[in-house]
């Protein structure tokens, strides 16, 4: 009797409430309330259904997201977001998007080290594409997001973009730092876009992997890797950890459509944002406004 339907009914109230739910989740709740036992596949299934009708069609989403970059650059005056597409079959079609805050823009180059670190996770949607984001940290060490986007692959063209896009957004700021994996196309751009004498580090633990190929493990153990580290950055990080960090911070979102996703990571940097400057209040000394 737990037809197609029948689920769709019964999650879509609690998707209404949390977009972000698992099919697992839903059926472990669908069991539990009713006693029931649930094909995975079908709660899936039916997840998608109640999804479209809570947030609108795929397709739908690509095509708000210009009405979002709109309201975005009219309530945050100096953002930067970045929406491009491609003609297939004489129709306009999605191809990638970049979105740096305000916000996130000033805090980066007013508050935080010359440090970030770059990496991108990959898309639990209907659109198999990549999530990109640029990330610093601040004087406590914290994760502090800059910038964010989505396009369909690893490429060198598109983390090409990504990293134009960034250079608009911060400029080039003295001293800075960035970090990221080996390969996948970023290790050969990051220099190239950002020609003012930026230090590329690529991660100590991705360059032992690949070098267990050519050497023994023991040459490696142990090795921090700095020698030729700039001590201006005052970061002496040798992994690419805080942008592993950031994607981990967002993995219960990465199965929204663009739209939502995009929406959703500045509504999780917003109460970031409001909880440190609570806890900023708290504090009192030479420094503290």
């Amino acid at each position: 009797m737990a037809t197609n339907h029948w689920v769709k009914d019964r999650v879509i109230n609690w998707l209404r409430k949390d977009p972000t739910l698992g099919a697992k989740v839903l059926k472990d709740k669908l069991e539990e309330k009713y006693c029931i036992q649930m094909s995975y596949y079908v709660v899936w299934g039916d997840k998608q259904m109640a999804l479209d009708e809570v947030m609108g069609g795929w397709e739908d989403s690509f095509v708000h997201v210009f009405s979002w970059k709109r309201e975005i650059e009219k309530r945050s005056l100096g953002s930067v977001v970045e929406i491009e597409w491609e003609i297939v079959n004489k129709k306009r079609r999605f191809s990638r998007m970049f979105v740096a805050l305000k916000p996130c823009i000033d805090g980066f180059l007013k508050g935080c080290r010359p440090y970030l670190g770059i990496d991108s996770i990959v898309l639990t949607t209907k659109w198999k594409g990549q999530l990109a984001a640029a990330v610093g940290i601040d004087g406590h060490n914290w994760m502090f997001p800059v910038a964010y986007g989505v396009f369909g692959s690893e490429t060198k063209e598109n983390w090409e973009w990504f990293m134009k896009m960034l250079h608009k957004a911060i400029g080039p700021p003295p001293s800075l730092v960035i970090s990221t994996d080996v390969g996948k196309g970023i290790d050969k751009v990051v220099t190239k876009v950002f020609t003012n004498g930026v230090e590329h580090r690529e991660c100590m633990r991705h360059l032992v992997k690949i070098s267990k190929r050519d050497l023994e493990e023991k040459c490696l153990k142990g090795t921090r890797g700095m020698s030729k580290f700039s001590t201006t950055s005052k970061c002496d990080y040798v992994t690419n950890n805080i942008a592993e960090t950031f994607n981990s911070w967002i993995r219960e979102e990465k199965s929204l459509p663009v739209v939502e996703l995009m929406d959703k990571i500045r509504q999780l940097i917003m109460e970031r944002f409001c909880t440190r400057r609570q806890l900023v209040s708290k504090l009192s000394g030479v420094g503290i406004s």
